[in-house]
C-alpha cells in the first residue's frame, strides 16, 4: 500500500511511518520545512502531492497559540485535496462537542469532516513513549525540584503506549474498516500515579505539591505563569477525566501493554538517550 503522513516528522507520525514501512508499505508524507513535500496548513494545495497514494494519514497539527482557524482550515484542504483516497484523520480523545481548548475544539470541528463522508478516526489517549506530549512532561518530572498537581494529581488519564498506538493503526490502515477508533487502555491511572512511577525510574527527588483547581484557574486567569499550563487546558485536564468516548483499543490488537511497562520502556529510551 501507498501511504502520505502529513506532519511525517512528528513524534507519533514518524513512529508510525517506520511500522506501516516494517510490514512492506511504501510510507511517504510532507513537513513545514526540509527537504520533504511542504504542507503549510491554511494554505493551498495542489492534489498532485497525494497522486500516487492509496491513503492519506492526516497527523500534522499547529500547536500554537491562536491557530485553531488555521488547523480547522488545513485540515478541510488537505481532506479536499486528497478526495478519491482513503482518509484517516489522527485525532484526539480531547476532542468532544463540549471541548474547552483550542486543541480539542479544532480537532472535534475537523472530525466532522471524516464522519461527512464516512472516513476513518482515530482517537489516541495519551501516548506513553519518550517524546510528544508525554515526552515534554517526561522532562520536566525529571528536572524539577517542585512538582504542582492540580488536586493532588488525582484525576485519571487515557493512556496508551506507543508500541500499542502502532499497532493498532497498521491493523486500521491493512484491515481498512472505516469509522471511529478510540484507543486507551482500560485501566487509566492518575496523574499522580504517573508522576509517582516516574520519579522512582528516574531517581529523582521532587517536592509533589497538591494545588486546588480553582486556585489554579484563578492564577492562570489572572495571568500568574507558575504552572506549565494555560487555562484553556487547565480545563481541559478536567474535563478529559469524565469520559465520553468507549475505548476499542482491544479490537484491533491481542493484549494491552501496562501503563507501568509503558512509562518503564519510555524512560529507559529517553535515558539511553540521554546518555548517547
Amino acid at each position: 500500500m501507498k501511504i502520505f503522513i502529513t506532519g511525517i516528522r512528528g513524534f507519533l507520525a514518524s513512529h508510525l511511518a517506520r511500522a506501516l514501512e516494517a510490514r512492506g508499505h511504501q510510507v511517504r508524507g510532507s513537513a513545514t520545512a526540509g527537504d520533504l513535500p511542504r504542507i503549510r496548513l491554511g494554505q493551498p494545495i495542489d492534489p498532485a502531492i497525494f497522486a500516487d497514494a492509496d491513503t492519506v494519514i492526516h497527523a500534522a497539527h499547529d500547536f500554537r497559540s491562536g491557530t485553531l482557524e488555521t488547523n480547522v482550515t488545513g485540515a478541510r484542504l488537505i481532506f479536499d485535496a486528497a478526495r478519491g483516497r482513503r482518509r484517516i484523520l489522527i485525532s484526539s480523545h480531547s476532542a468532544r462537542a463540549d471541548a474547552i481548548s483550542d486543541y480539542g475544539i479544532s480537532k472535534h470541528r475537523i472530525e466532522s469532516l471524516y464522519r461527512e463522508e464516512a472516513e476513518t478516526i482515530v482517537r489516541p489517549g495519551l501516548v506513553l513513549g519518550n517524546g510528544g506530549s508525554f515526552g515534554r512532561h517526561l522532562a520536566s518530572i525529571r528536572k524539577s525540584p517542585v512538582i504542582p498537581l492540580i488536586d493532588g494529581g488525582r484525576n485519571s488519564v487515557a493512556t496508551l503506549a506507543l508500541t500499542d498506538f502502532n499497532e493498532a493503526m497498521v491493523r486500521i490502515v491493512e484491515v481498512n474498516r472505516p469509522g471511529v477508533w478510540n484507543l486507551f487502555n482500560k485501566q487509566e491511572p492518575t496523574m499522580r500515579q504517573i508522576v509517582d512511577l516516574v520519579l522512582k525510574l528516574t531517581g529523582h527527588r521532587a517536592w509533589v505539591v497538591s494545588i486546588p483547581y480553582g486556585l489554579a484557574l484563578a492564577a492562570l486567569r489572572a495571568g500568574e505563569g507558575w504552572l506549565p499550563v494555560d487555562s484553556g487546558s487547565l480545563q481541559s485536564m478536567r474535563l478529559n477525566s469524565h469520559r465520553v468516548h468507549e475505548s476499542n483499543l482491544r479490537e484491533l490488537i491481542a493484549a494491552e501493554t501496562s501503563w507501568q511497562d509503558a512509562i518503564r520502556l519510555a524512560v529507559r529510551r529517553d535515558s539511553e538517550l540521554r546518555n548517547s
